[in-house]
């Protein structure tokens, strides 16, 4: 009693117009007619393809960047044309362990010196159908001849073994996770040029075989590790702590022989880009079987990682987190807190000044004393923004605004204050949840101004918002020593803001109870006045005479009615809000 197969993945590619490619990711292809094209199809998941569980970037699983070489490599083949000139890796693509991902890598017709430009995009199968992103993008041409010379002389002369030991483990340490199969890593060697060479073989792991490949993704992959290994500077980054760095920029890829399972390897810098290396990869025999111009490199952290398809991960958003070590009882020691300044009158919720600075309350007093050489330089001065009463919230803003804008101005202006930071002190004027009352809204706009000046003129300001329940001077004294250029004060806690991926499902939809686009069908049309700021969802009204509606639009299909073509003076003055008579609609 078995189930009987009526044909596999080959049968289905040929009964809907499209033939097997005979590659391991890329199952089908098509030629596009009337343009001289071609469209290659693939699915990926950790069911048909387990070992790419084995590469993990910060967590995630991560299709290696060379299984995308591979990919262009063998469109190129198909095409005619055997050479990569450029291939950019835009965005890692990950995937997820239950699902499937559809792949696709098109190829453009050729233009009029022969090249043709591809494009790799993905999306998950559960994914909207137009929920595609490209992760890579490359340039094929045809006519590159001739190879390199190979790597028959081995070991190379004059080279120096290099330790291996515990290179894997150090690597999962700083984000960078390799299982069995990408483990193929065997011997280093380093000359005296600062070239690196080794020895990399497949490891012997089911479902790792060379079949479907030019080179192996994880044969490929395990010879760039050879630099990890050896090279001095191979683990050092500019680009902050927490970031790993991937394959960004591959050129001049030729692809000379398929099939090995063990490589030769020689990585050599390339002394006109910085931090770019020149690959070529030879078999057991020191033959060619592929070779790069250049690699370069990029850093990716986990702020900037992108998230796994079918999130809503491609959106951030700002977010109030605790500050580290800012808890009760942290702190700076005594004697080691900063020296303070007030300006202003004195409040509960402020520390006491420096006793040296407690007479300077005002900045021009304060400066004069500085210059004078009187007073130690202050290590914070604070100014606390407070909004006049009685005038309209506009004249309020305005007044509040303008006082702000001109203390900065000065504050920056003088050379006595060059090595102190002006802290600007709000009540109530940033919300930390999206549902919290802003009782110094008035206060609101010096965030955006001072955040503003902050880009140009780092270190030399901040911004600190005190609860408007209250605050005690320990906790602001808590937050000035964290150093950071924006905070919030709530309760005990010191928050500050970081920008982090927006997690809501981007398939989210409105109340369905509520929203017309939910209740039947439905137009967009103006409201009130009928300027462009009152757009609302409006049902559409069956039609008097047949009580009829209009067909339900499906799934990426928008309905205009034009009912004039044209735009007249008056209507323009309305949708400016300067036509004297405010309630005239559009005339359209």
């Amino acid at each position: 009693f078995w189930i009987q197969q009526h044909g596999g993945a080959g049968s289905a590619t040929t009964a809907h117009g499209m033939s097997a490619t005979g590659h391991a990711l890329l199952g089908s292809g098509v030629p596009l007619p009337g343009s001289d094209g071609f469209l290659f199809t693939g699915r990926l998941s950790l069911r048909d393809h387990p070992w790419l569980a084995d590469h993990s970037v910060l967590g995630r699983v991560v299709v290696p960047g060379t299984a995308f070489l591979d990919m262009a490599l063998h469109a190129a083949d198909t095409v005619g044309c055997d050479h990569v000139t450029e291939l950019t890796l835009e965005t890692p693509l990950v995937l997820t362990t239950t699902g499937t991902t559809h792949v696709q890598v098109l190829v453009a017709a050729p233009d009029h010196e022969g090249n043709r430009e591809i494009s790799v995009h993905a999306r998950a199968q559960d994914a909207p159908p137009h929920a595609w992103t490209r992760h890579a993008r490359a340039t094929l041409t045809a006519g590159v001849s001739g190879e390199p010379a190979g790597l028959g002389s081995w070991p190379p002369a004059g080279a120096r073994p290099v330790e291996t030991a515990g290179l894997y483990e150090r690597l999962s340490d700083e984000g960078l996770g390799y299982g069995p199969v990408f483990r193929g890593l065997e011997t280093v060697w380093r000359d005296g040029d600062g070239a690196l060479f080794a020895e990399v073989t497949l490891p012997d792991v089911a479902d790792s075989d060379t079949a479907g490949f030019g080179v192996h993704p994880a044969l490929l992959d395990a010879a760039l590790h050879a630099w990890a290994a050896g090279s001095d500077d191979a683990g050092s980054d500019d680009a902050g702590p927490g970031a790993v760095r991937l394959p960004f920029l591959w050129s001049g890829v030729t692809l000379h022989a398929t099939g090995a399972t063990k490589l030769r390897v020689r990585l050599t810098p390339v002394a006109s880009a910085e931090g770019a290396l020149s690959v070529l990869v030879t078999d057991a025999a020191g033959l060619p079987v592929l070779s790069a111009r250049s690699l370069v490199t990029r850093p990716v952290t986990e702020a900037t990682f992108p998230a796994p398809s079918g999130t809503g991960g491609s959106l951030y958003r700002v977010a109030w987190s605790p500050v580290t070590g800012s808890g009760p009882g942290t702190g700076p020691e005594v004697g080691a807190a900063p020296r303070v300044a007030v300006l202003g009158e004195a409040t509960e919720s402020l520390p006491e000044p420096d006793p040296a600075l407690a007479d300077c309350r005002d900045l021009a007093a304060l400066e004069g004393r500085l210059a004078a050489g009187e007073q130690p330089v202050p290590d914070q001065v604070l100014a606390e923004v407070s909004a006049p009463g009685g005038d309209s919230l506009p004249a309020v803003v305005e007044h509040t605004a303008r006082h702000a804008l001109e203390l900065v101005q000065r504050w920056l202006a003088s050379a006595h204050f060059s090595a102190s930071r002006l802290v600007l002190v709000t009540q109530g004027a940033v919300a930390v949840e999206g549902d919290e009352p802003m009782a110094g809204l008035a206060a609101s706009p010096v965030w955006g101004l001072v955040r503003s000046a902050q880009t140009e003129h780092p270190g030399r300001l901040a911004l600190l918002d005190l609860d408007p329940r209250g605050t005690t001077p320990d906790v602001v004294r808590r937050a000035l020593a964290s150093g950071e250029p924006q905070l919030a004060i709530r309760g005990e806690e010191i928050l500050a803001p970081q920008l982090v991926r927006d997690e809501t499902d981007e398939t989210d939809e409105p109340d369905e109870s509520t929203d017309a686009r939910h209740t039947g069908p439905w137009h967009l049309t103006s409201a009130r006045n009928g300027t462009l700021e009152d757009l609302v969802w409006t049902p559409v009204p069956s039609d008097p005479v047949s009580d009829a509606v209009p067909r339900l639009l499906g799934a990426q299909e928008v309905r205009i009615e034009v009912r004039a073509v044209g735009l007249n003076f008056r209507d323009v003055l309305v949708l400016l809000g300067m036509y004297p008579d405010a309630e005239n609609a559009l005339l359209g």
